[in-house]
């Protein structure tokens, strides 16, 4: 007890503030290193990712859809998300560029799955309800 007393400066007034001191330096380089700088690593490769975007890329954004990049205009993006269908999304959306073989394994599996499907059927009439509700008697 009286060796942990010293080391955090609590048995008696001859530590001092120092130990603390060293204490709460080791404890923010800990933070640090285990927090804060892997997060600011992440955004340098993010925001040079978004920088080298250019048309013809594949990417996937952060809601799941896979596109073709077909126009750059500043911060928008238009996409190709499948042939004939085109949305306009923030730069900032892109989580990722996707490789070539992988966004055209992707179009084609949507491809096969459009052409094959069936008209969807209608759905169901609505059940008359019974009774009334919400009348005065």
């Amino acid at each position: 007890m009286d060796a942990m007393g010293r080391v955090l400066g609590v048995a008696s007034g001859r530590a001092g503030g120092t130990a603390q001191l060293w204490i709460f330096v080791l404890l923010f380089a800990a933070i640090w290193f285990l927090t804060i700088a892997p997060a600011r690593r992440r955004q340098k490769q993010q925001r040079a990712l978004l920088e080298q975007l250019r048309n013809g890329d594949g990417v996937l954004l952060a809601c799941g859809i896979f596109g073709k990049v077909v126009r750059t205009n500043g911060q928008r993006l238009t996409l190709e998300i499948a042939r004939g269908v085109r949305i306009e999304v923030l730069r900032e959306s892109v989580r990722q560029k996707v490789a070539g073989e992988e966004l055209r394994h992707h179009e084609e599996s949507s491809d096969a799955k459009t052409s094959s499907e069936e008209p969807a059927e209608e759905p169901p009439a609505p059940r008359p309800r019974r009774g009334r509700v919400g009348t005065k008697k």
